[in-house]
């Protein structure tokens, strides 16, 4: 059987499982499954805090960002290749043109 975590209503330690549940010797706080290690599973899940959920929230938003930006680079860097090309070329066409000018 996993680890236990304290008792999720008087944080006690002294917790246990048999017979497919998981209790709490000090409170008699239960959890039951359709096995033990099922059981100690659903009692390690804790929900989350509004603190961890909003953690979470901004993590998902910052990961979109962070997506938004990187295309956003990519294209830059695209537009920019092209640009360079283009200024390149405009400094042949013109060295040319001073050649045939004989300037």
């Amino acid at each position: 059987m996993a680890e236990l975590k304290p008792c999720p209503f008087c944080g006690s330690t002294d917790v246990g499982g048999s017979q497919c549940k998981i209790y709490c010797y000090v409170c008699n706080a239960e959890i039951r499954g359709e096995t033990t290690e099922q059981a100690a599973v659903k009692w390690n899940t804790r929900a989350l805090t509004p603190a961890q959920q909003h953690a979470d929230e901004m993590y998902l938003c910052l990961q979109e960002e962070l997506e938004l930006i990187q295309d956003a680079i990519s294209q830059l860097t695209l537009k920019s290749a092209l640009f360079s090309s283009v200024v390149e070329r405009i400094v042949k066409d013109d060295e040319l043109l001073t050649k045939a000018r004989g300037d």
